[in-house]
């Protein structure tokens, strides 16, 4: 179970790196 946390994990924090991105070019082009 714990490893299924860990993975869980790691895949909110590269959703949450991804939308930070999207919103620096968002801002970018305003």
């Amino acid at each position: 179970m714990n490893n299924i946390i860990v993975v869980d994990t790691d895949i909110l924090i590269d959703s949450a790196r991804s939308i930070q991105v999207a919103i620096d070019k968002l801002e970018s082009l305003n």
